[in-house]
Order: structure tokens, then sequence, then C-alpha cells
């Protein structure tokens, strides 16, 4: 989890001063992601270089686990409210999706779960965006955390998302989103 910088169109000049600041980018259609430096040590607190401040700030997330060494751990991205989200960036390697980013400027919910051949157990958190001046500051608070396969756990189809995904050996496809 993290944040990133959504900047309008592929703009050379701002991909040659990303590359000087030492800056991750990725392409995608009609804008450029900006990976944001954390400040020190601080957990989740972001710098907001000069050139990137009328950018749109998000909070980037990846759904993953399940699949052949990754079983038993899993993580599914929502929105806020806990609906469905549509990924920006999907990698597949060998026809297999091994690869899928979510992003929104107001916040996430994060759905963790591992499964050990047993219950299935997990957590909910709510990751929201604070921006203050040249940092943006990532906001967790968990909001549920149990048995993933209790079907009335909150949050249920994503809980029961991720309960899935976790316990998932094939692990091709996207668990949540749409």
């Amino acid at each position: 989890m993290k944040v990133v910088a959504r900047a309008r169109g592929h703009d050379p000049r701002l991909l040659e001063v990303c590359a000087q600041l030492g800056l991750r980018t990725k392409r995608v259609p009609a804008a450029v992601i900006v990976d944001l430096p954390l400040v020190g040590t601080a957990p989740f607190v972001y710098k907001v270089p000069p050139p990137l401040a009328d950018a749109v700030l998000l909070v980037e997330e990846e759904e993953c686990g399940g699949a052949g060494y990754h079983v038993g751990s899993a993580t599914v991205v929502a929105g806020l409210g806990g609906g469905r989200m549509k990924p920006f960036h999907v990698l597949q390697k060998k026809g297999m999706t091994s690869r899928v980013l979510f992003a929104a400027p107001e916040g996430l919910l994060v759905a963790k779960a591992t499964w050990s051949g047993g219950p299935v157990f997990g957590h909910v958190e709510e990751v929201t965006l604070e921006q203050v001046g040249d940092r943006a500051h990532l906001l967790r608070k968990m909001v549920w955390r149990g048995n993933a396969q209790d079907s009335a756990a909150p949050y249920g189809e994503m809980v029961h998302a991720v309960a899935d995904r976790a316990q998932c050996p094939y692990c091709e496809h996207v668990h949540y989103g749409r």
C-alpha cells in the first residue's frame, strides 16, 4: 500500500524530472502514475515533490495472494463503501494475471486473509488519504476482524472473496474487482 500521484498526459519534461528525482513512473492511458517517496522513516508519510503539486494523489494497493507459492494468504481491494472497483493496471505473464493494481483518491478498503488448512482468518482495514502541504499521510483504521468464512461477516462479498483467494491454488483472475 502506498501513495501515488496521477499526472495528466505523458509530458516528457515531467518524466525527465521524475527520473532525476529517482521517482518510479508507470504510463497508463492519458496519464502517468508516479510513486511518491516516503518521508524518512515515518511509516505511511509521503513527500509530494513540487513538480507533482497539481497532480491527483491516490491510495494504491495490489490484489494478490493465492496461486502456487502464495496459497494461504491474500489481499483484495474495494472502494470505501465496499463496492467493487475497476483496476487501473493488470499485468499478465504467460496468460496468468500476476499483478492487479487499484487506486482511489478518497481511500480504499483492504481485506487480508490467512489460511493454513482450517478456518480462514481475515481483517478489513479502511485506508484514507490526508494531504497537508507537501506531505501525504495514509490513515489506517481496522474496521473488522474475524472468520472470513462467516456468512454474517460485515463487508460480506469482499470478505468471502479474500477467503476464496487465500485458498485459490490456480489464481489466474481478479477475485473482487470488476
